[in-house]
């Protein structure tokens, strides 16, 4: 399966909304829930160390992401890259 840009840009954006959701109602199990979703799209827009970020924190042994600073970093990461992919192609439209 093949993800386009476009296809991304419109997925990533619900999914970051609820980690950050998960985040304030501190559902641990949302987070890890997200994460294992978010990890192949970023992985197949070569987003790789965001990806591999998702991963860890799926596989973390901790149960506490809502305080972590991990998850907010990496909400900023998601953010940042979708924030570069999006407008140079809304310029380019």
């Amino acid at each position: 399966m093949t993800l386009t840009l476009e296809t991304f840009l419109d997925e990533i954006p619900e999914l970051e909304f609820q980690l950050k959701r998960a985040v304030q109602l501190s559902d641990d199990r949302a987070i890890v829930d997200l994460c294992r979703r978010m990890r192949p799209l970023y992985a197949k827009v070569g987003a790789i160390d965001i990806s591999r970020k998702c991963g860890d924190l799926e596989s973390a042994a901790t149960g506490n992401y809502s305080n972590s600073l991990e998850v907010f970093n990496l909400l900023r990461e998601m953010i940042r890259f979708r924030s570069e992919l999006y407008y140079p192609l809304r310029k380019a439209q």
